[in-house]
């Protein structure tokens, strides 16, 4: 990891780099996430509010490297998702308990992303 730039993580045509995985995409079936405590279920509750905001379909994973977001968009995005967001707070460390999983925000930011340029597009 020492031969990082900043071009890794940033880049002035096209700002915040993401980097996704499409051999592993994540569901949306919010009954399924109720029901189990595990990593796949936090990305499949955050993906079926991603879903009620931007559409329903299933979206890629993302890579398990260095990666970097924007503190203004965190907050704006804080602000649509508020009461999910509450509700993860509480947890002392990630889901303690089934029945309600909690947001993965890293997840929610590259996503709501997403959205938005092909929001600006359309």
């Amino acid at each position: 990891m020492n031969d990082l730039t900043r071009s890794d993580f940033y880049s002035s045509a096209y700002g915040i780099v993401l980097r996704l995985n499409p051999d592993s995409v994540v569901g949306y079936d919010n009954e399924t996430a109720f029901r189990r405590i595990s990593e796949p279920s936090r990305l499949e509750f955050t993906n079926y509010y991603l879903g009620k905001r931007f559409g329903y379909r299933e979206r890629p994973h993302i890579r398990h490297i260095a990666k970097t977001m924007s503190l203004t968009l965190l907050q704006e995005f804080s602000v649509i998702w508020q009461q999910e967001i509450v509700v993860t707070t509480t947890y002392p460390f990630r889901e303690m308990t089934s029945g309600h999983p909690d947001i993965y925000m890293l997840f929610l930011f590259v996503h709501s992303l997403v959205e938005r340029w092909r929001e600006a597009l359309l």
